[in-house]
């Protein structure tokens, strides 16, 4: 199969590239350890590419309490091939987020507040792999 290293340049909410950033994140922990080098280096190099892309990523934990602002936006450009790359393990992550919200509850284990509600988890992934779907078509 042939490499499509166009660029291709996405204009995203910051959250967004977050929530990109900590799908590739959990990707590579599983190739890690399935030994798949090669995904984890795709990874990183995605990963490296956005931190290099948004200038005023905290470096210190305690200042991503109120980081992004609201409304930031990031413009993000990897090549095609990573794009689809991103696209794919998001739409994963959507389904393990619906797989996850469909499970029966048991009565001793019920919500703590903190837990996520992945019914939203999974809509928010849905949505955001329709829209760089999209982005990436045009």
């Amino acid at each position: 199969m042939d490499e499509n290293t166009t660029i291709i340049e996405i204009d995203l909410p910051t959250e967004n590239w977050l929530l990109i950033d900590a799908v590739i994140d959990n990707v590579a922990s599983i190739a890690a350890e399935d030994d798949d080098e090669e995904t984890v280096a795709i990874c990183e190099e995605i990963r490296v590419k956005g931190l290099e892309q948004i200038p005023d990523w905290p470096t210190e934990e305690t200042e991503l309490e109120n980081w992004p602002a609201e409304g930031q936006r990031s413009l993000i450009r990897l090549t095609a091939d990573e794009w689809a790359f991103v696209i794919e393990a998001v739409e994963e992550d959507a389904e393990v987020s619906e797989q996850i919200a469909a499970e029966p509850v048991e009565d001793d284990q019920q919500d703590e507040p903190d837990d996520p509600d992945w019914t939203i988890l999974a809509a928010e992934a849905r949505e955001l792999a329709a829209y760089l779907t999209e982005r990436v078509a045009s």
